[in-house]
């Protein structure tokens, strides 16, 4: 998506909203962290500023949603697994900068970590810079995103709510 934004940006930036399939090369025991995984991003490109408000409104409003949905949601502060020493450079990076959290929810029960249905994160000018996204002034354009992981939501849902969708709270079932 981030090609298709090369060169200078209208004055407001640039949302995007993407949907597709993932895939990522980490083998786990943990049956909600699939290989192969659906999710929804809606992701703001532009300057620092509204990067990170948009990174900080789309956070609140997707646990407001999943709250909605009768989910028990936390956000929390994350790093992406990075591999090797780099790798945990890049996580000390994220980490200290607040550059990723993750909305989550308690999947297995309230005594063992949650996981996460959703995840915000602001790339400063790295996709910029990457990809030659500039603003009005000729920076490099700053992004950020919202992205929902569709399977684990409906996971979550199930674990909450039960396998019988007619027993759902009405709340759940209107807000669906």
């Amino acid at each position: 998506m981030y090609p298709t934004l090369a060169g200078e940006l209208p004055r407001d930036g640039a949302w995007v909203d993407v949907t597709g399939h993932c895939y990522r090369h980490e083998p786990s025991v943990d049956p909600a962290r699939l290989q192969s995984f659906r999710m929804h991003e809606v992701v703001r490109v532009g300057s620092d500023r509204a990067a990170i408000a948009h990174r900080d409104s789309w956070a609140a409003r997707a646990a407001g949603l999943l709250t909605g949905l009768g989910l028990d949601v936390r956000r929390v502060a994350a790093t992406d697994p990075f591999f090797g020493r780099a790798g945990r450079l890049l996580a000390a990076d994220q980490s200290a900068d607040d550059l990723k959290s993750e909305l989550i929810v308690p999947l297995y029960g309230e005594d063992l970590p949650g996981v996460a249905v959703a995840s915000s994160n602001y790339h400063r000018d790295h996709f910029g810079t990457r990809f030659g996204i500039t603003t009005v002034d000729g920076a490099p354009a700053h992004s950020s995103c919202l992205g929902f992981g569709i399977e684990r939501i409906a996971l979550a849902l199930l674990a909450a709510h039960g396998l019988d969708r007619s027993a759902w709270p009405d709340a759940v079932d209107a807000r669906l």
